[in-house]
C-alpha cells in the first residue's frame, strides 16, 4: 500500500513523518499525484481481488443495512461485486436461513451478517446451507465479546470471517493474533452515523486505512465514501475493497423507488431503528445515528461502473497495472482548503 506523500517537486515522505495531522486525514484532504505511466489503455488495468474464497471483479461490498435486500444482493453479484444480507432479529432467523439456501442454490455470492447474540450455532447453520463468508456486524469490533465470537466461529467452522468496525493499529494487531484475516475499518464516518458527534470517537478515514493496513489482512474500507474518487483513494491507501452504504441506498434497486423519488436511509444506531428492534434510548444507551432522506438518482450498475472506471483511470495516471502496483506507486499530496475546492465543477 502507499503511505508516500509528495512534499516537494521531487521530494517524498512516508506517513506519518512530516505529514500534517497524520491521524486526522479524510479522503478530501489528499489528492493523487500523476506519474510517468506506460499504461496504454484502461482495459489493460486489472482491479479484481480475492475476498476470502470469493473473487471480486469489482471490489465493492454492500453495507449490511436495510437497503441491502435480496434484489440488491443479486444485482451486486451479477456485476461482479458482493452484496450483504443484513443481520436478522432472532424471530427472523428461519427466513434468513431460507434466503441463504435460495442464494446458494442459485450460486449467488453473499456476505452473511450476524450479531453477537446469534452465536456460533447460527454460524454453523449458515455454513450447512452453503454460506462461505460471514460478517460479525458490530459497531465496536475491538470489544472482547466480538473477538471471542470470531475465534469460536473460526475454530468450529471453515467460514471466511469478517470482523469490524475498528480504526487503529492496536486493534488490527489483535485481529492478527486472533486469526482474523478480513477486517472492516472505519469508526464514525458513515453518512447516517453520529458516533463522532455523540461519543466523540473516531479518526480520519484515510488515516484509518494507513493505520490498519497489514500485508496479510484484507481491509474493507467502510464509510465516508461520498464520491467515486473517495473509493479510489481508499484503494490507493491500502484497502482491498470498499463498503458502500448511502451511495447504494440511493439507487433504484436499493430504494425500491424510481429515479427522482426520495428514499429514507437510517443508521443502525438511529432512534427509530433501535426502537424497531426493541432497544430503548436511556441513561445507558444514546442514539448515535440519524435518518436521512436521499434522492434516487442512479442504479447499482451506475455506481459500480463509476467506481471501477474512476479506479482504472487513477491507476493509468500512476502507471499501475493492478491493485498491488497501485498501492506501491501512488503518491498522495495534502491539499489546502483552497486546493480542495479547486477540483469540483462549479457554476459560474
Amino acid at each position: 500500500m502507499s503511505k508516500k506523500f509528495l512534499i516537494g517537486p521531487s521530494l517524498t515522505t512516508t506517513w506519518p513523518k512530516n505529514v500534517l495531522n497524520p491521524m486526522g486525514l479524510a479522503y478530501k484532504d489528499v489528492s493523487i499525484a500523476p506519474r510517468i505511466s506506460n499504461i496504454l489503455h484502461r482495459g489493460d488495468v486489472h482491479i479484481r481481488t480475492k475476498f476470502g474464497r470469493i473473487t471480486l471483479e469489482i471490489p465493492v461490498i454492500a453495507s449490511p443495512m436495510e437497503f441491502s435486500t435480496e434484489r440488491v444482493i443479486r444485482e451486486m453479484h451479477r456485476l461482479g461485486a458482493l452484496g450483504t444480507l443484513p443481520r436478522p432479529q432472532i424471530h427472523e432467523q428461519k427466513e434468513y436461513l431460507a434466503t441463504c439456501t435460495k442464494l446458494v442454490k442459485d450460486k449467488v455470492h453473499c456476505l452473511y451478517a450476524i450479531g453477537l447474540d446469534d452465536g456460533v450455532d447460527f454460524a454453523k447453520e449458515l455454513e450447512k446451507r452453503g454460506a462461505i463468508s460471514l460478517l460479525i456486524d458490530v459497531a465496536h469490533g475491538g470489544q472482547k465479546r466480538a473477538l471471542d465470537l470470531a475465534k469460536q466461529i473460526l475454530r468450529h467452522t471453515k467460514l471466511d470471517v469478517v470482523l469490524g468496525n475498528i480504526a487503529t493499529g492496536e486493534q488490527i494487531a489483535e485481529y492478527l493474533r486472533c486469526g482474523i484475516r478480513i477486517a472492516r475499518v472505519g469508526v464514525g464516518s458513515g453518512a447516517p452515523c453520529e458516533t463522532r458527534v455523540v461519543a466523540g470517537v473516531g479518526i480520519g478515514q484515510l488515516s484509518t486505512i494507513f493505520a490498519t493496513y497489514k500485508k496479510d489482512m484484507h481491509i474493507i474500507a467502510d464509510g465516508s465514501i461520498k464520491e467515486y474518487g473517495h473509493a479510489v483513494k481508499a484503494f490507493a491507501a491500502g484497502a482491498s475493497s470498499v463498503m458502500l452504504g448511502s451511495m447504494l441506498a440511493r439507487t433504484v434497486e436499493g430504494s425500491g423507488r424510481k429515479i427522482g423519488e426520495h428514499a429514507q436511509y437510517r443508521g443502525q444506531a438511529s432512534k427509530s431503528y433501535m426502537e424497531d428492534r426493541g432497544k430503548k434510548i436511556g441513561p445507558l444507551r444514546s442514539s448515535e445515528g440519524k435518518e436521512i432522506i436521499l434522492t434516487v438518482d442512479r442504479t447499482i450498475e451506475d455506481v459500480l461502473h463509476g467506481i471501477s472506471g474512476g479506479l482504472r483511470s487513477a491507476m493509468s495516471y500512476v502507471g499501475a497495472k493492478n491493485l498491488q502496483e497501485f498501492y506501491t506507486k501512488t503518491q498522495f499530496v495534502q491539499m489546502s482548503p483552497a486546493g480542495q475546492d479547486d477540483g469540483p465543477a462549479k457554476s459560474w
